[in-house]
């Protein structure tokens, strides 16, 4: 699942003593007037409960304002020594201790650092939720400010918050009295370190939900050695050969000396329209007639990606609708690698490939130099896929 860490970023602001009246706007003007450190360390205890399943585990963690992160599973199982994560800002490194194989990853420049993220969501996460009470406390030792939040009351939230607990990303709704969800948001606790204002401990709870991380041994600006943000994988064992993953005609590119995967990321453009997206690229960008697309969709946008590692260029044409429903249409000179082992269906003079995946349908086919595809979410199902393509047609 996803990317930011709004429950924990958004409150670490009040340095002043709790009051009574303390508001959310009191939060966020302490918390634009505060210092966020620069370093931090600590033993994490993360507990994670989603529908009667219950997961626990510990890493020690360390982040810093540059990118720079480590996180170092704490285990007891010979089976399960988990896995090791290192980021120099660079390059993040993935390292399997049970396989003994790395997965190399470029650093996206464009998302803040980890560490930052503690800090810098405030607006989203203080205009989703109502501050409802505010208490000075202890916690793990520390002198605390203990913040509940719920969501709004008697009426409609058409908000979702993206919640990180450890490694793992929840994009939940927001739950409220009208509209109950899955998996809603009811209520979020958190705990700042007085002196630091870090998020020392937080509990997001709703119905089948419970998410809490628990920050011990905190340790603030302690002066890291740069070497704990490096690594070097471990020789490849001789004789071991390169294992073919599922689905890939060609290996992942990996080191000669090495275990690793090197995994380069896209460089990705957002446009306003088609026409602006085609003066970036050397092809003309398919867009669907309006009247193949469903009833309630709008426009929401153009994306280009360039694909280094594959020699690829393409642009994708987004629509969405009212109930977060997704239609895209992909111009691109050169095959995607995703949803290839679909059925052949006609489209127009070519032969195209549906295929049904978790999330909806994807169809795609060849046209001369270019490649076309067609995503549409489940609720549109198959006919809305295949009645875009036909008209798109061969170009």
């Amino acid at each position: 699942m996803v990317i930011l860490v709004p429950l924990l970023v958004l409150l670490a602001g009040c340095t002043g003593p709790l009051a009574d009246d303390l508001s959310a706007s009191d939060i966020q003007t302490e918390f634009e007037e505060t210092d966020q450190p620069a370093e931090v360390s600590a033993t994490v205890e993360i507990r994670e409960e989603v529908d009667g399943n219950v997961h626990e585990r510990t890493e020690e963690i360390w982040l810093r304002d540059d990118g720079a992160v480590r996180i170092d599973p704490v285990t007891d199982s010979d089976d399960d020594p988990g896995v090791l994560t290192i980021s120099n800002g660079e390059t993040r490194w993935h390292h399997d201790r049970a396989s003994g194989s790395t997965t190399a990853i470029e650093t996206d420049h464009d998302v803040s650092a980890r560490l930052d993220r503690f800090y810098d969501q405030q607006e989203r996460y203080l205009a989703a939720y109502d501050l409802v009470d505010a208490t000075e406390t202890t916690v793990v030792d520390r002198d605390s400010y203990h913040l509940t939040f719920e969501p709004p009351a008697n009426e409609t939230v058409d908000q979702s918050v993206a919640i990180l607990v450890g490694e793992t990303a929840y994009e939940l709704p927001l739950s409220t009295t009208e509209e109950p969800s899955e998996l809603g948001v009811d209520r979020v606790e958190v705990w700042l370190d007085q002196e630091t204002l870090f998020p020392v401990k937080h509990q997001i709870a709703g119905d089948d939900l419970l998410l809490e991380t628990t920050y011990t041994d905190l340790t603030i600006d302690g002066e890291f050695d740069d070497d704990l943000f490096e690594f070097t994988p471990p020789a490849a064992n001789v004789g071991d050969g390169e294992t073919q993953h599922e689905g890939e005609t060609e290996p992942p590119h990996t080191d000669d000396e090495t275990d690793t995967d090197f995994l380069p990321l896209p460089t990705i453009e957002d446009h306003e329209s088609v026409a602006d997206a085609e003066e970036t690229v050397p092809f003309a960008v398919a867009e669907p007639r309006p009247s193949t697309l469903p009833d309630d969709v709008m426009f929401d946008g153009v994306t280009s990606y360039e694909f280094a590692d594959e020699d690829r260029i393409q642009v994708s044409v987004f629509y969405r609708s009212g109930s977060d429903g997704t239609v895209s249409v992909t111009t691109s000179d050169g095959p995607r690698e995703f949803a290839t082992n679909g059925h052949d269906v006609p489209v127009g003079d070519a032969t195209g490939s549906l295929e049904q995946t978790p999330q909806g349908t994807e169809l795609q086919w060849p046209c001369g130099e270019q490649y076309y595809s067609v995503y549409v979410d489940n609720q549109f199902g198959d006919d809305t896929a295949l009645e875009i393509g036909q008209q798109l047609g061969c170009r």
